[in-house]
């Protein structure tokens, strides 16, 4: 971090910023009465003292300004300055080494200011930096400043496409706006596009025009008023309709080919369309092709028309095309000399001159809405009419080209996500593909899968927490709380109530509630039966250990008081529990009376005295079934589904709490869970190289066990092998199970036991973060 001074505030002189500094620098010596000694007239010291003492005045003076300058300087420039006499040879030492134009600088500077681009940056930090390096531009060489107007024009040069139409709007107006006008206009249209939600998908009838069968427009000849009327409307940019229903229809066919009628009217048998493939390449065969209006030095993207078009009145519809153009100059109104850069550069590279630029009417086959065109190009001895999708996009249209046709709508409004999204550069529009490995076999996020990872959580708490963000990584989706999850039913039906305690500790450790839960039938892979918690009442924080026999209580309740001081930093002080023997042995009570920590038992055959242990087991307890049965996952696997229900549970936001987190009550920090996984889903770990042959399988296929609490990685099981890895190197597919029933498919007889009777895990870590 640089420092600041505590003159004003001002940063010291560095390498970037000699500009601002000498600015400021020359206001605070104006105010401080000392300019006059720097850069002034009074920068020669007099020759003697006087009567006045105008020497020592002057020593003063030049004392303070010396401060000021050698105080506001990095110390790499010190030594510039170091053994300098006066404050004005130290200032035009900087002055000669700063204010030098640097023409390499000044090259760079307006390199990327010729080709900045909106970006991720917002509409006020896109100003920012544009106007940042106009006036460094300015400074290096003030011949060469940038007024507003053109920086106006390369501000819209770099926007993102979603602006383009409300620019050319703006660009239609009578009084153009300054540029900090401008810049709030678009800061608004950021700010509403923001609040915009989903959208539904309007008539069709509501299109301004529409092509069925073929992606193409046709003109419609008509003369007099309804020419008239044409060229009113394309002043408006409105919707022209011609109402002269009884004028007979003077152009060609499509069936038939003979003028005079629609083929909609047509009484010959339909014909079936003929490919006209262009074979040619010829220099009189160019405009079979699709052109782009560009600048001398640019080339051309190009596509072919493969069906038969009425190419004389028809108008391709070309999203590779930046320019409407046509070569029949007879169907242009208002019609101008073209006296820009521009050509037209076909697929050979040949460039073809514009000669006017006009306005004119086109509508489809079909459909009694005209729409009109403006700025369409002349280019002589041209064949095809082409309609340009970026010009009728940034006129603020939408175009949408369907499987039979093409439509172009005014507004527009769209309810689903689409399948694949582009972007438009320049006048052409481009899909770009990115993958991630982690998530090459992600799915579309959802409430419900979200439900899954956070441990089967009701869905209204679910809703409460994405629409409050009270989670980092957390999505904002639509939950429906009325959904219905088998899991759920499997792990939490019938949920009885108990009634709270009323007495709160006030600190962490204050209070602590245990119970033992087991034993359980299915013995975990590590041979685990019991499973021990502990509550901390101030946060209800809960910590798990497992067990082989209840005797081992007393150990794990060591190494819990061990774990919490150290982490925690606070001494237990109360141990309320039941009055289970694993409790009451001597053993029990004389390691609690060495650390004088007190204990409270509740009343023989009243476990609802000890409710908050006995929920907190009961909670954990259905979480874990709702996660062993979602994803069909055996019995043997229940120590890892409590340990990571534990994990979830603690970093799940309680009503209690006024919406904290157990985590973030204990920690004073929002926990994380954009990392957070399926239980028991199939994923794939990465095998390094070392551990691996050239020809051995790069991954191994596991199911998803839980959260490393030491290191950053998913923990692993194989269940064929009853190995576990901790990596961070895995890839997940959260919609596949393992077993395909209820029941597992057990392996052969010697894998089985040997999974059995595994009671350590192997473990291989990839130290790289997961976030």
């Amino acid at each position: 971090m640089t420092d600041l001074h505590a003159v004003g505030g001002m940063r010291k002189l560095n390498n970037d910023n000699y500009n601002t500094w000498s600015t400021c620098m020359m206001s605070y010596m104006q105010g401080q009465d000392l300019w006059e000694i720097v850069n002034g007239g009074e920068i020669e010291q007099p020759e003697a003292e006087d009567a006045n003492g105008t020497l020592r005045k002057w020593k003063i003076k030049a004392g303070k300004a010396m401060y000021a300058l050698k105080t506001t300087v990095e110390e790499d420039f010190l030594e510039h300055i170091r053994d300098v006499k006066t404050p004005n040879e130290a200032w035009e030492i900087f002055a000669k080494l700063f204010s030098k134009k640097n023409d390499t600088k000044l090259q760079l500077l307006e390199s990327e200011l010729l080709s900045i681009k909106q970006g991720n940056m917002t509409i006020k930090q896109y100003f920012h930096k544009v106007k940042l390096l106009c006036r460094e531009i300015s400074e290096l060489d003030p011949e060469a400043s940038i007024g507003d107007t053109r920086m106006k024009r390369i501000i819209v040069h770099g926007l993102k496409p979603e602006f383009r139409s409300f620019v050319a709007a703006v660009q239609g107006w009578q009084t153009q706006p300054s540029l900090v006008e401008f810049e709030n206009l678009l800061a608004s249209q950021e700010a509403l596009a923001k609040q915009m939600g989903g959208v539904s998908l309007k008539n069709e009838e509501e299109a301004l025009y529409a092509s069925k069968g073929k992606r193409n427009f046709k003109q419609r000849k008509s003369g007099g008023s309804n020419r008239n009327q044409g060229e009113e409307s394309s002043r408006e940019w409105g919707v022209y309709k011609n109402h002269d229903n009884n004028k007979r229809f003077e152009g060609k066919c499509y069936n038939c080919g003979k003028k005079g009628h629609m083929a909609k009217a047509c009484w010959s048998k339909k014909k079936s369309v003929e490919s006209n493939v262009v074979t040619s390449n010829s220099e009189e065969e160019w405009d079979a092709e699709a052109f782009f209006a560009v600048e001398e030095e640019e080339l051309a993207l190009t596509t072919t028309m493969s069906d038969k078009i009425d190419y004389e009145n028809d108008w391709i519809v070309d999203s590779g095309c930046s320019n409407h153009m046509t070569g029949d100059k007879e169907k242009l109104l208002n019609m101008s000399e073209y006296k820009g850069s521009r050509v037209v550069v076909t697929a050979n590279n040949s460039k073809l001159p514009i000669a006017h630029v006009g306005n004119t009417v086109v509508s489809p086959q079909n459909n009694d809405t005209e729409m009109p065109l403006q700025n369409v190009y002349h280019v002589p001895g041209m064949k095809k009419n082409l309609l340009s999708v970026a010009q009728l996009t940034s006129a603020g249209h939408i175009v949408i080209f369907g499987p039979q046709d093409v439509k172009v709508y005014n507004n527009l409004e769209i309810k689903d996500e689409p399948l694949m999204k582009g972007r438009r550069l320049e006048s052409i529009y481009v899909m770009s593909a990115e993958a991630a490995y982690v998530d090459k076999t992600r799915r579309n996020e959802t409430s419900d899968l979200w439900h899954m990872r956070l441990s089967h959580v009701s869905y209204s708490k679910l809703d409460v927490m994405m629409k409050k963000s009270m989670l980092k990584g957390l999505p904002k989706l639509e939950v429906r709380t009325d959904t219905i999850c088998a899991g759920c039913q499997y792990g939490k039906a019938h949920q009885l109530p108990y009634e709270e305690s009323k007495y709160r500790a006030n600190e962490p450790l204050e209070l602590i509630h245990s119970d033992v839960f087991g034993p359980v039938k299915q013995t975990s892979i590590g041979g685990m039966k019991y499973m021990v918690t502990f509550i901390d009442d101030f946060s209800r924080y809960v910590w798990i250990y497992f067990m082989k026999e209840k005797s081992e209580t007393l150990s794990k309740f060591k190494e819990f008081k061990k774990v919490a001081k150290a982490e925690v930093g606070k001494k237990i002080c109360w141990l309320h529990t039941d009055n289970g023997g694993e409790y009451t042995s001597d053993e029990f009570t004389n390691f609690l009376q060495e650390y004088q920590i007190r204990r409270q038992f509740t009343c023989a055959n009243t476990p609802q005295q000890n409710g908050i242990a006995e929920r907190k087991n009961r909670h954990l307890t259905k979480s874990c079934r709702s996660m062993l049965h979602a994803r069909n996952v055996p019995g043997r696997f229940w120590a890892e589904a409590m340990t990571t229900t534990a994990y979830v549970i603690n970093r799940l936001p309680q009503q209690r709490l006024h919406f904290l987190s157990l985590f973030e009550k204990l920690w004073k920090m929002k926990p994380r869970v954009s990392y957070f996984r399926v239980f028991g889903s199939v994923c794939y770990v990465f095998v390094p190289d070392h551990l691996r042959s050239k020809m051995d399988k790069k991954a191994v296929r596991c199911i998803f066990v839980g959260y490393d609490k030491q290191r950053k990685g998913w923990k692993c099981c194989d269940p064929t092998t009853g190995k576990c890895y901790v990596s961070r190197n895995v890839v997940f597919d959260e919609a596949s199970s393992w077993w395909s029933s209820d029941k597992e498919l057990l392996p052969d007889s010697d894998t089985l036991k040997r999974d059995l009777q595994s009671s350590q895990v192997q473990l291989k870590l990839d130290e790289t973060e997961i976030c």
